[in-house]
């Protein structure tokens, strides 16, 4: 038995993609929330440096009230799942809205210009970022942001239960 349960878990580990080396980002169902491209340079990401985002989602619904199911997975020779400890990691945060703190605070640039906000309601619309550039900010821990990524975000409305959106994401990222 315990060697049919180390068999199952060996199969799950390994399911993902050997080398992650580009990033990508697939919607995972026919949600309405989809996002038709995004893309990011440099790849591997260097943390403490520039990135370049650019990218195109619809947004049928407003977003007001939903939940986020988050999971973050980090290749340690394998996939391994990164926990939640106080609010980051594998997490299931009840109202999406709260992660967006300072709603009484304008939005930061470039948000009000790309006609993008950074709190909640989301209003339903078109989001289109042409070519933009944001810093990065390196926190000085290579031993736990160096490497390959796997994030799943679901998103769910509270009121309906119906999923918003799900989306899967590949990235590398580097401190150097």
């Amino acid at each position: 038995m315990k060697c049919v349960l180390f068999l199952v878990v060996l199969a799950v580990a390994l399911a993902r993609p050997l080398n992650v080396k580009t990033f990508s980002v697939t919607n995972c169902d026919s949600d309405p929330f989809v996002i038709n491209s995004l893309k990011i340079s440099p790849d591997p990401i260097v943390l403490g440096g520039n990135i370049t985002v650019t990218g195109d989602a619809n947004l049928p619904v407003t977003i007001s009230n939903a939940q986020l199911a988050l999971t973050l997975e980090k290749k340690e020779g394998f996939w391994i799942e990164i926990p939640c400890v106080d609010g980051v990691g594998s997490c299931t945060y009840a109202d999406f809205c709260t992660l967006f703190k300072n709603t009484d605070k304008p939005c930061p640039e470039p948000f009000p210009s790309l006609g993008v906000p950074c709190h909640c309601p989301f209003p339903a619309k078109h989001y289109v970022v042409p070519p933009t550039t944001i810093e990065t900010k390196n926190p000085n821990l290579s031993w736990l942001t160096d490497g390959e990524f796997y994030a799943k975000a679901v998103l769910t409305d509270n009121n309906s239960g119906n999923e918003i959106g799900c989306f899967e994401i590949y990235l590398d990222l580097s401190s150097n």
